[in-house]
């Protein structure tokens, strides 16, 4: 049947408090690629989601939100995770999602961007990685539609080379 909105509540969205409390709060765009190339990988990486989603602390599984895509060969989760590049890093190792080799011995090198800027120093995994970090959420998602939606193409490619 027809249902008619009687009560709608707006909230802002805020990144939870930074574990270093002298840190800004910080806004991640993350797109990470996964090998399911066999039936092995796949089933890793299946349960090492799960886990994350289902088993690992709420109080970080629920700091990323995405979507997923696939080819043949690769699972890519893409999506925004509220925290700095560091605590992600640690997060998704910590929840097993890091786990050895997940991306592949194809993979693309991975790329640390801090408003726009390439990164050279950093712990994230060598290969499957991209990450944007932005001290705001709008900006989070201006990239994700200026590089996805109007530009048709993989998030995390073309508006940061625009930028530099």
């Amino acid at each position: 049947g027809l249902g008619i909105v009687t009560d709608v509540t707006m909230k802002i969205v805020e990144s939870p408090p930074p574990r270093d409390v002298s840190a800004e709060r910080k806004f991640l765009h993350v797109k990470v690629q996964f090998d399911v190339s066999d039936s092995e990988k796949a089933n890793q990486f299946s349960a090492a989601f799960q886990h994350f989603m289902y088993d690992f602390d709420p109080i970080v599984s629920t700091k990323f939100g995405g979507m997923g895509s696939k080819s043949a060969l690769h699972h890519f989760l893409i999506g925004h995770y509220l925290g700095s590049w560091e605590e992600f890093v640690e997060d998704w190792t910590d929840a097993g999602l890091f786990y050895e080799n997940f991306a592949g011995p194809d993979a693309y090198e991975s790329v640390l961007y801090q408003n726009y800027e390439v990164q050279t120093s950093h712990s994230l995994p060598s290969k499957g990685v991209i990450v944007t970090e932005f001290d705001s959420y709008p900006e989070v998602w201006a990239l994700r539609v200026c590089d996805a939606d109007l530009m048709g193409v993989a998030p995390g490619r073309s508006i940061r080379r625009t930028f530099n």
